[in-house]
């Protein structure tokens, strides 16, 4: 990831733990409006299949997909990044095109000036899956021979950018970077899931605001609903979280599905986390959501009346002027939410900072800050 998106690794972060080994962040995808997390943290509960068994079960997955040239359902958990010409940033990256470690498709955009939108899978040593996204590749130029259609099984409008045409594409892209420095904007997060109905129940219910949003298309075979965030200090710009329900798509007659993997983490959620305690290593898969027109306490007395799991912290100041307080919630279909915002200490007179160092995310008693650390469970 460092080497394609220009990654720093952070190894101190803002705390501190007896064996700095199990805590790192690495923060990619510049200019600031946009922060991809790579966390690892093996102080928090997992449970019996760790986060390294399901990593390198989808490094393994995408692997026979690029060799065999066959979309797998986890490729749904991906985050979409667009450049206006596809073989610049090839050439710029250096991409060694001998290896077939990536999965090509194209789509028809039924317009005139840009035909096809063409998407480039990639994957991670911990199997995190990149769609690389343009209107612009020389793949003849490339040796690249021809590109497949998306087909009907592996649900082409998910792949599709329905927020903005090209063109806008390309402004944002060059209001943001430079070409020839090899970035990528980032436009869509991916998320694969169950069941559709209960994401769009979910929200309805938690997050009306960002339910709104939300616009959905489906086929007889899969079902896609997608909502937008302006990203934080981008000028207007916008971010689309796109869950994508496709149970029709085979995975190589493999030991796990998405609903699979999507049932585990639920149970582990539910078992290492409650109403305003408890943290699942799980909870690391999510998505940040800054809210500006309400305080984080009104969220969490929502949460806590329904009984929906939830963990406040805070902490004081904040370089961008938005609020530092955080609620971490499971969310749904085993994608999580970070909600960012100010408390006004109307659910709880206290909230506590949050401690890598724990299972719970809570620092363990002190006289000096009177934070208690929930109960391991």
């Amino acid at each position: 990831a460092a080497d394609l998106f220009g990654c720093s690794y952070n190894k101190s972060l803002s705390y501190s733990c007896e064996n700095a080994e199990f805590v790192g962040k690495l923060t990619c995808a510049e200019p600031k409006s946009f922060d991809l997390h790579f966390i690892w943290n093996n102080n928090t509960h997992s449970g019996p299949k760790s986060v390294p068994y399901w990593d390198n079960y989808m490094v393994a997955l995408h692997k026979e997909s690029f060799a065999s040239n066959t979309y797998n359902a986890f490729m749904d958990f991906s985050l979409s990044l667009y450049t206006p010409n596809m073989t610049q940033w090839i050439n710029l990256k250096k991409i060694d095109l001998t290896k077939k470690d990536f999965l090509l498709r194209k789509l028809n955009t039924g317009s005139t000036q840009y035909e096809w939108l063409y998407s480039m899978y990639i994957s991670s040593p911990g199997g995190k899956a990149f769609e690389i996204v343009s209107a612009v590749l020389d793949y003849e130029g490339l040796g690249l021979g021809e590109i497949l259609e998306w087909t009907d099984e592996e649900c082409p409008q998910a792949h599709a950018t329905s927020t903005y045409h090209i063109v806008e594409l390309d402004h944002w892209f060059k209001h943001n970077f430079d070409l020839t420095d090899g970035y990528l904007l980032p436009i869509r997060t991916n998320v694969a899931a169950n069941d559709a109905n209960a994401v769009l129940e979910w929200y309805n219910k938690f997050m009306p605001g960002f339910a709104k949003t939300m616009t959905t298309s489906s086929t007889d075979s899969c079902f896609v609903t997608t909502g937008i965030s302006e990203q934080y200090e981008s000028d207007g710009f916008s971010h689309e979280i796109r869950f994508v329900s496709n149970p029709t798509l085979t995975v190589f007659e493999k030991e796990h599905t998405v609903e699979n993997f999507i049932d585990y983490t639920d149970g582990i959620n539910d078992k290492y986390a409650g109403v305003n305690k408890g943290w699942s290593a799980w909870y690391d898969r999510h998505v940040g959501l800054q809210v500006t027109n309400c305080s984080l306490d009104m969220y969490m007395e929502e949460f806590a009346a329904a009984g929906e799991s939830f963990h406040p912290h805070t902490r004081s100041g904040s370089d961008s002027g938005l609020g530092s307080s955080h609620v971490w919630t499971p969310g749904t279909q085993g994608w999580g939410i970070e909600i960012q915002g100010l408390v006004e200490f109307s659910y709880a007179s206290t909230y506590s900072v949050f401690d890598w160092c724990t299972n719970t995310t809570d620092p363990h008693h002190s006289a000096e800050n009177g934070w208690v650390t929930a109960e391991s469970i």
